[in-house]
């Protein structure tokens, strides 16, 4: 019984989406990170080059 109903929970679908905006915003927040990451070490290359 408790299997039963936790495999209609898994394929509720409001779940999906709560477990795809969930990565959605983990791979956000790690682009942001990344992107943040790259433009430091322009920067730091160019201050290097004066």
């Amino acid at each position: 019984m408790l299997h039963g109903g936790l495999l209609t929970w898994v394929t509720w679908p409001p779940f999906f989406l709560f477990l795809r905006s969930i990565r959605d915003a983990i791979l956000l927040r790690f682009l942001s990170v990344l992107d943040c990451y790259s433009n430091v070490q322009i920067v730091i290359r160019s201050v290097s080059r004066f």
